[in-house]
């Protein structure tokens, strides 16, 4: 059986580390993309366990990703585990999935010296198609 780590690495790239996260059983981890120089990928791992609701009364299971091109020293690291962290803590407890063209924020400078405060919902466009779905 493929789990979700290989399919993480198969199509995108190499984890390299990761964070505890503050829901039980879920980690948030940073991949160095492959597909995409010089970005790193950020992903919820185990998040996927949980049911979420859409608002046409379907359900749906998911994991949260951000890519980032200047996110690979171990600060700016745990600062996307951290707000990953949060936004999947949030979507836990409201039990409802995130919808397309939603934006988490602002909440503020969200890195220091950068002008990022707020973050996008969109289907992982850039990414190769056989990342689109993962099916265990």
């Amino acid at each position: 059986m493929r789990t979700l780590i290989d399919h993480y690495e198969s199509t995108v790239g190499p984890i390299e580390s990761g964070w505890h996260s503050d829901i039980k059983g879920v980690s948030i981890v940073r991949i160095r993309c492959a597909v995409l120089h010089g970005v790193m990928m950020y992903a919820t791992l185990g998040l996927s366990r949980h049911v979420f609701a859409l608002p046409d009364g379907r359900t749906m299971r998911m994991e949260l990703l951000a890519l980032s091109a200047s996110a690979s020293d171990e600060a700016c690291g745990k600062r996307w585990a951290s707000v990953m962290d949060q936004i999947a803590n949030g979507i836990v407890h409201s039990h409802n999935a995130p919808l397309r063209g939603n934006f988490y924020g602002p909440a503020g400078p969200m890195f220091e010296g950068k002008k990022l405060e707020a973050l996008y919902v969109a289907n992982p466009m850039v990414l190769p198609d056989e990342f689109q779905q993962y099916k265990n």
